[in-house]
């Protein structure tokens, strides 16, 4: 080989060598192409005492379209935002509304209840209306009456068409979960220092739950007219023939 040849294939080689190199500095020194994305924000409003649904929607799209608007200004890249707003009702949360809108549709139409989404159902979630506060209201209320038979009243009267002859008369009502039959009621009849006892079984033979029953008993003794009765206890029988009882609390 000549020397004027290797002098040329040197030559094209460095050459060759120089244009790889230059290719890859090009490469590292070109920037990213930039990628537009989604702004996605989650949003919580607390209600405020007594404040009405159709208020904190009014809130919900006030801080809604605050985020929409900063989401455009902060970030060109934004190219789309994405609003959630939930509300906490005492511990109950739910979604109240939510947004998404584009840069071109929110430059075009920035009106939040456009773009906006309502979720009908979470009014009753939130329990806005006290549906579930009033059940739960109600169930305390259940758990705390007696599970028994209990006197609702009962009162001594002389008769108006008979001497020396009262009459004591008052109801119950059936609080347990099953019908009861055979309810008797015991009492005492007190009259200065004297105190006498008694029973009447009242007028239905079988109380259904929640059912009220009547007795109407009658004394044949002369009493003075500032004479009262007491209730004693309430016997009965259960649905499975076992005996059942209540004593007033004093």
């Amino acid at each position: 080989m000549s020397k004027k040849l290797c002098i040329s294939i040197l030559s094209l080689t460095a050459l060759l060598g120089l244009t790889g190199g230059l290719y890859v500095v090009k490469e590292a020194i070109q920037p990213l192409i930039a990628q537009a994305y989604t702004m996605r924000v989650n949003l919580s409003l607390d209600r405020q005492p007594n404040e009405s649904y159709e208020t904190i929607i009014r809130r919900a799209e006030a801080i809604a379209r605050a985020a929409v608007q900063r989401s455009f200004d902060t970030d060109i890249l934004v190219n789309e935002a994405s609003v959630i707003v939930t509300c906490d009702n005492n511990g109950l949360i739910a979604p109240i509304i939510s947004v998404k809108v584009s840069r071109s549709q929110w430059s075009n139409t920035p009106n939040i209840q456009r773009w906006t989404r309502y979720y009908s159902n979470s009014r009753a979630l939130l329990d806005f209306d006290g549906v579930a506060v009033a059940n739960a209201e109600r169930r305390a209320a259940d758990a705390a009456r007696p599970k028994k038979v209990v006197v609702n009243s009962i009162t001594i009267e002389r008769d108006s068409d008979l001497r020396n002859i009262f009459r004591i008369k008052g109801s119950v009502t059936n609080h347990t979960r099953t019908a009861v039959q055979l309810v008797k009621v015991n009492y005492v009849v007190i009259a200065g220092n004297e105190r006498e006892g008694g029973f009447t079984f009242i007028q239905e033979r079988t109380l259904n739950p929640g059912q009220e029953g009547f007795f109407n008993d009658i004394l044949t003794k002369d009493l003075d007219s500032d004479a009262r009765v007491e209730v004693n206890s309430v016997e009965w029988r259960n649905n499975d023939n076992s005996p059942g009882s209540w004593q007033p609390t004093r």
